[in-house]
């Protein structure tokens, strides 16, 4: 385990500082590597034994760096960015298809063999553009930007844990070059989860039956309804319908069961046993689309049944460091990726703590004692996990355990179907009993997670946390495991204390926000919004929208601050608006909205000219850099007139904040 915490210590070390050379990294490493085995070799003594465990981690350490900047796009000489021009001609091989976007491996850009992978976005992809297809496009090449606007989704960190740094827009249909061009472990287990698709949708009628099981067996969750997809979120159990580490642990415990008559007297035939069960587990992994939430489980779940092999015990906490350290090691951007991390963190939660949460409370009745043990589950996953889905969801499912009791069981029930449907079905008699079974379990399932859905209360939303937050619940999370590991009062002490900081530290945040005076001006695509935060407060300089017709960053900044919204200047006297003159203290700004506007010696000098409309300023350019401290160019006005006013800015030496490239504006005001 200490291995794994380590290198991935080293990765998040290097993800931090990407601008450390690789020769140091790769010095550092050998350098650490050597003294390592040069202390190990003398450590008869207690202090060379010491240093010899330190040199070790250390090096484990900077392997974690290495691999980490081995892999970006400018330390691998192939890489695409090395070829990308204004107007660039790509081959690219399909990987992953979706409505509106398809991912991609570039193959060749500009006559170069180059690597990497593209988000590409148009129109109905799906329809025209299948995985596996080796495909031709010309189309301009963009990077992936991080947000315009103060606690936006961030699109660049999530895609950064794919390994994609850069985009494109089709404007035509890319031209197709051949088909299935996948390699035969991929382009099989594609065609048989075509072929099992139809004949789900063949036997089964129901549509919202036939959504679930699609997503459950296959992995294909598009034709799931929007309501239903929000009511497993409320419910806490969209965990579900993302195929990963429940389902591959499902599958593994009735392949288990399965195949337990083999090996009942000698060892070897164990082996067979094991070897049936993880091919098994990696054909059903290829089959859902071979994500990489259901590559890691399907990892972990082999390395859990070759160490029952090799090792006679199941060493399950070692089996899931290993996991991570490999993973890791092939793929260090995944410790950006969300399932990633909430996988990881819902096993740990279930090794360590299931048990002691299960012992809390000794029930005797069989089946009372089967619903407390999926209570237990559940909370022992959430110990983990529930920081981190704050941090990037802002909600909390308060009603979690209740949902798992049945949901879960039920899941287990409709994939065991699922696999009989699958191999009996081409029996007709077989096949319609299981087709039943499967719909009218999957009726159950989403009529339970309605009934859920339906409790007042049943979720705690717009909670938004920083990252220093989710580390002090970490914490809590750590400090309330030993406590029921080891059952001493101290431990009660310590979480006591962790909760204490976690809310000192809360209540300063908010004071700081209580006080806190900031002007945004939002980076939109067809509208200009501001906003004036005055601590609890919020004045909109654009008055006409409503709370029903905000854009979603400006409402999600504006849960964010906790805001509450002001109608008119007389609910706060600390600013002014009036004839287009923003003035919050000794700080102003002047929105220019007309074209009419005309700087002249008796403008008033003012902080921040926000121009959202084209104004001649040619001639008046002299006159800016002695009235105005800095000019902030909305999203909304034309290329050709920002490159200009970008021009003269740059030979008057003026400061501009362009909002295509550097987002919204953002000023902390001092009253």
């Amino acid at each position: 385990m200490r291995f794994s915490i380590v290198l991935i210590s080293g990765v998040c070390f290097a993800s931090w500082n990407e601008h450390i050379d690789l020769a140091i990294a790769l010095s550092l490493l050998v350098g650490s590597s050597l003294a390592a085995v040069t202390f190990h070799r003398s450590s008869h003594h207690r202090w060379t034994a010491i240093f010899a465990g330190l040199s070790l981690l250390s090096s484990v350490f900077w392997l974690g760096c290495y691999v980490f900047l081995a892999q970006l796009p400018g330390n691998d000489g192939n890489h695409l960015i090395h070829f990308i021009q204004d107007r660039n001609e790509v081959y690219f091989k399909v990987s992953e298809v979706g409505n509106r976007r398809v991912l991609a491996d570039v193959v060749r850009l500009n006559g170069n063999e180059a690597g990497g992978h593209l988000v590409l976005y148009g129109d109905d992809l799906s329809e025209t553009i299948s995985v596996g297809d080796l495909m031709f496009s010309c189309s301009r090449i963009r990077t992936i930007n991080p947000p315009h606007n103060p606690g936006a989704f961030n699109y660049q960190r999530y895609f950064k844990g794919k390994q994609i740094y850069h985009q494109a827009y089709l404007n035509e249909p890319p031209m197709l070059l051949a088909t299935d061009q996948d390699m035969p472990w991929h382009r099989y287990p594609r065609k048989w989860r075509a072929a099992l698709n139809l004949a789900l949708v063949a036997r089964i009628e129901n549509p919202d039956a036939l959504a679930l099981c699609q997503a459950l067996l296959l992995g294909d969750k598009s034709m799931l309804p929007e309501d239903l997809k929000d009511a497993f979120v409320d419910a806490g159990t969209m965990h579900i319908l993302a195929v990963s580490g429940l389902h591959l642990g499902i599958i593994y415990l009735i392949l288990r069961t399965l195949f337990s008559f083999i090996g009942l007297r000698t060892g070897v035939p164990k082996v067979i046993r094991s070897v049936l069960i993880i091919l098994c587990l990696w054909s059903f992994a290829l089959m859902v689309g071979g994500a990489a939430s259901v590559v890691r489980a399907a990892t972990m779940f082999s390395l859990f049944e070759f160490s029952r092999v090799i090792f006679r015990k199941n060493y399950a906490l070692n089996s899931l460091s290993l996991a991570a350290l490999g993973l890791v090691l092939v793929d260090p951007m995944s410790i950006y990726d969300i399932g990633f991390q909430l996988s990881f963190m819902a096993l740990l939660g279930i090794l360590i703590c299931q048990k002691p949460i299960e012992q809390i409370c000794l029930v005797e009745n069989r089946w009372l004692y089967k619903i407390w043990q999926m209570v237990s589950l559940s909370l022992a996953a959430q110990l983990f996990t529930f920081p981190l889905s704050i941090y990037y969801f802002n909600e909390f499912p308060i009603f979690f355990w209740l949902s798992g009791v049945v949901a879960i069981p039920l899941a287990f029930l409709l994939l065991a179907a699922g696999i009989g449907f699958f191999a009996l079905s081409f029996i007709p008699i077989l096949g319609a009993i299981l087709a039943f079974l499967l719909s009218h379990i999957a009726l159950l399932l989403n009529g339970w997670i309605y009934l859920i859905q339906q409790i007042p209360g049943v979720s705690i939303e717009r909670i938004h946390i920083d990252i220093y937050q989710v580390a002090l619940l970490l914490v809590c999370g750590c400090l309330l495991s030993l406590l029921l590991i080891r059952k001493q009062s101290i431990y009660l002490i310590y979480v006591l204390t962790a909760v204490v900081g976690c809310q000192i530290y809360d209540g300063v945040k908010k004071i700081q926000l209580a006080t806190q005076m900031e002007f945004v001006a939002y980076s939109l695509s067809h509208k200009s919004h501001a906003d004036l935060f005055m601590g609890r407060q919020v004045y909109s300089l654009h008055p006409k929208d409503t709370n029903t017709e905000l854009h979603y960053d400006v409402a999600r900044y504006r849960y964010a601050r906790q805001a509450t919204p002001i109608s008119s200047q007389s609910e706060n006297d600390q600013f002014m608006n009036l004839a287009g003159f923003i003035k919050v203290g000794d700080w102003t700004c002047h929105v220019v909205d007309r074209s009419e506007f005309r700087l002249t010696d008796y403008f008033p000098k003012v902080d921040l000219l926000w121009l959202q409309t084209p104004v001649e300023l040619d001639e008046q350019m002299h006159l800016l850099r002695y009235r105005v401290g800095e000019v902030l160019l909305d999203r909304s006005l034309p290329y050709g007139y920002i490159r200009h006013i970008n021009q003269l800015a740059h030979q008057q030496d003026l400061a501009i904040h362009e909002m295509r490239v550097d987002g919204a504006y953002r000023k902390v005001i001092q009253p």
